[in-house]
């Protein structure tokens, strides 16, 4: 009877078969010690029979059982709470610093010392095709930064090249050695491939200069 007290956690059935069919009381004898068992050891009530120890150990166990759950609620609020402030403070350390990388150089001094500008791509590349059409080479650097400052794209380079190629079958560019030939900076600078160029001897190679491999694929 004590047993079924503490497995049911609650008194025992006030009606006595009830009890005799749970605890396995079958024989008369045994009923018989059953009845004066309640009777010496426990109290009938509204609720059913109940004992004053079983009904303490039961109180006992299940406060013991409350306080544990409350206390494990209380300890992950608790946790939860914890975790929430440490995310809040990586997120402000996140937001409010910035990560700084060590021994790195220490920055240039910023000068006055002017920059110079930065060259057009395929203008150096360019200029080589012209000085290597250019009939008289003389003051390559000279012819350099002139052609640099016109920055000719294809097109433009295109004309200069038949110009060349036109201007070198004048009488002008080939008589006494091509002493008369402009310096080829003097050339860029003056915008001498918009000359004009007429005459009976520029006829052929007006008619023959974009058969020429020098010129092969310039427009």
């Amino acid at each position: 009877m004590i047993e079924l007290y503490y497995d049911t956690e609650q008194p025992l059935n006030s009606d006595t078969n009830k009890i005799a069919r749970r605890i396995l009381a079958n024989s008369e004898e045994e009923r018989a010690a059953m009845l004066v068992v309640l009777d010496e050891f426990f109290v009938l009530q509204d609720d059913g029979w109940h004992n004053a120890r079983c009904d303490a150990e039961i109180a006992k166990y299940k406060g013991q059982i409350e306080q544990a759950s409350k206390a494990g609620k209380a300890s992950a609020a608790k946790r939860s709470n914890k975790n929430k402030s440490t995310e809040q403070r990586e997120f402000n350390d996140r937001s409010t610093t910035v990560d700084v990388p060590l021994n790195q150089p220490e920055p240039e001094p910023i000068t006055n010392t002017p920059i110079p500008p930065a060259k057009t791509p395929g203008v150096e590349e360019r200029f080589e095709r012209f000085w290597q059409t250019y009939p008289r080479k003389v003051g390559k650097d000279a012819a350099k930064r002139a052609f640099e400052k016109r920055k000719p794209d294809e097109r433009l380079l295109a004309a200069m090249l038949a110009a060349v190629a036109l201007q070198s079958q004048t009488d002008e560019w080939r008589k006494e050695g091509g002493q008369f030939i402009p310096h080829p900076a003097t050339w860029l600078n003056q915008g001498r491939w918009q000359d004009e160029v007429a005459g009976p001897e520029v006829t052929n190679a007006a008619c023959n200069w974009r058969s020429n491999p020098i010129f092969a694929g310039a427009i």
